[in-house]
Formats: C-alpha cells, structure tokens, sequence
C-alpha cells in the first residue's frame, strides 16, 4: 500500500499489518505483499486517516476521520461500527487505545484531546504472565522463601553468589 497515512501492526504477528490511506481501510496478512479493502460501509467522505489497535480484544481496530468519525471493527463483526461517544464533531488526527483503563483517546484538529470509553472491554491484554508471590517465613533460625503461584511454564532458580543454592525446588 503506497498512499498510507498511518499504520499499525498485530503485537504478537508481524504478519498482520492494517494501514489507512485515501480513505480506505486495508489489511495485510502478509508481512505487506498483498492488501485487502476493509473499508466496507464507511462513506469515503469522512476521510479515514488514523488508526489504533485495541489489545484485548479479537483484533479490534479503530479508525478516525473528518467529522469527528470513528470506528469499530474486530474479528467478530462483519462491518464497522461507527462510535463516537462523547467525541466533538471534528477531524480526529490521532487515536490511542488504553486497554487498561478501556478507554480510546483521540487527538483532533483543533478542539484538543478527548476520550471516549472503547466500543467493547479489553479482557487478558497483557501478554507477560504475573510474578511468582515468594513469602519468606521464619522458622526457627532458619528463613525460609517459599515460592506460590509460580505461572506454568516458568521455573524459579535461587542463586548467592552466582551459584545456584543446593535445596532448590522449581515449579
């Protein structure tokens, strides 16, 4: 795609790239050897010209243009949703998706920032899994570290001074 504007990449496949340019939506799922219009039932005068990814969500996207347009589409869905909550009726130069707070943040063209809660919640965003809780106990002069929760596929190794401590016990 030569005339993009603005891009943006799946965070787990760099296969997948969407791009928005001349008002129209595309997909590759390529690595960018070939591209597909998505841009089903959005009017070409409302001039698509940012983009964001939603993590959370089954690939959701959100494309913003003139008028304060902005829409929805994931992997669920055979067509966009327009959905402009709360967002004034301007060109929107920029968009950021905040999974955490479920919230899409949008830069327009001259009436500032403005937010608007996200078309569906984000659920299982994050990629990396949560720590191991290690709960010291003492028990008689001895302290003890006593691993929990220790996330399947991961192993604790106990070292003091680059060594690894015999009576180790891993998940």
């Amino acid at each position: 795609m030569t005339d993009q504007l603005s891009l943006v990449m799946h965070p787990t496949n760099p296969n997948i790239m969407w791009a928005v340019g001349s008002s129209v939506v595309k997909k590759t799922e390529d690595a960018g050897n070939t591209w597909t219009d998505i841009s089903g039932s959005i009017p070409r005068s409302v001039g698509i010209g940012s983009i964001a990814y939603q993590e959370g969500t089954q690939d959701g996207i959100y494309v913003g243009g003139r008028l304060g347009s902005l829409y929805y589409r994931d992997n669920t869905m055979s067509d966009w949703v327009l959905h402009n909550t709360n967002l004034p009726n301007v060109w929107i130069r920029e968009l950021e998706v905040l999974p955490e707070l479920n919230k899409v943040r949008v830069a327009t063209w001259g009436r500032g920032i403005w937010e608007s809660p996200t078309y569906t919640n984000s659920t299982n965003f994050c990629s990396e899994p949560l720590p191991p809780t290690i709960k010291t106990e003492l028990c008689g002069n001895t302290n003890l570290a006593i691993e929990q929760n220790t996330p399947q596929g991961y192993r604790l190794e106990w070292y003091k001074d680059g060594q690894v401590m015999a009576g180790q016990n891993s998940a």
